[in-house]
């Protein structure tokens, strides 16, 4: 039997007529890009999928940095070159809301009441809303985006990072965002932050994940702290308990 390999055109009628091209010998299914929008990525998993019941990994699908997660840059066919450059726009970005978080910021005694260290002493770095400002950094980033990717990919990649960037930005400067430091006389610190919806009144609180060392505490927060405390911690090597979300 003589194999005769399919046509171009062969080809190109059968994907317009098989969008969900399922091949059963192989590990993957084939998606119109229309349908990526509906679709949320997950970061690589190695080896046999856990259980449902298992919690996911915590993993995002963007790291601190702005580098896209691996499966990211294999479903947008992004080159290394691509990569390098959505990480400098992601600096960029993250430079100009830390530089507009520090111009709104401001110190209180105290915590918000959504949560609680336990421990006596409490100070907050407030950052107050800055929505235009937030709002114009956006627009900047994703006209830049859409120059470097393309409109099509640009809205994909957008989609996937959104809740991300979101949470990491305090939804472009529209929401309040809180940063506590507790401490104790003996020396002990914890930290907690929390972001408020200033819109409809409602807060949204994080908590540390597992013991974070003092030496990773934001220094601006440590330098809320009495310097005795301070000194104490230090010699400790103080690990910061998490705190439980609400």
């Amino acid at each position: 039997m003589v194999w005769n390999s399919p046509s171009h055109e062969q080809l190109i009628a059968f994907a317009e007529t098989n969008l969900f091209a399922w091949p059963a010998a192989g590990d993957f299914v084939r998606v119109p890009k229309s349908l990526l929008p509906s679709l949320q990525l997950c970061v690589d998993y190695q080896g046999p999928r856990p259980p449902k019941s298992q919690a996911a990994t915590g993993e995002s699908i963007l790291t601190e940095k702005g580098e896209p997660s691996a499966i990211l840059k294999e479903a947008l066919a992004l080159t290394e070159t691509e990569t390098r450059n959505l990480v400098d726009l992601y600096d960029g970005l993250a430079g100009q809301f830390r530089d507009l978080s520090e111009a709104n910021q401001s110190v209180t005694n105290g915590h918000p009441s959504s949560y609680s260290s336990g421990m006596p002493f409490a100070q907050t770095l407030v950052t107050e809303p800055f929505p235009v400002e937030g709002e114009s950094a956006k627009q900047k980033f994703d006209t830049l985006l859409a120059a470097e990717l393309g409109t099509e990919r640009a809205q994909a990649l957008s989609q996937q990072v959104e809740n991300e960037l979101q949470q990491r930005f305090s939804n472009y400067g529209q929401w309040r965002h809180f940063q506590t430091i507790f401490w104790d006389q003996k020396g002990n610190i914890a930290i907690g932050s929390g972001q408020m919806d200033s819109a409809t009144g409602s807060f949204r609180s994080s908590s540390v994940n597992g013991t974070v060392h003092v030496s990773e505490v934001d220094p601006a927060l440590l330098a809320l702290v009495p310097d005795e405390v301070l000194q104490h911690a230090l010699t400790k090597a103080t690990e910061i308990p998490a705190l439980s979300q609400p």
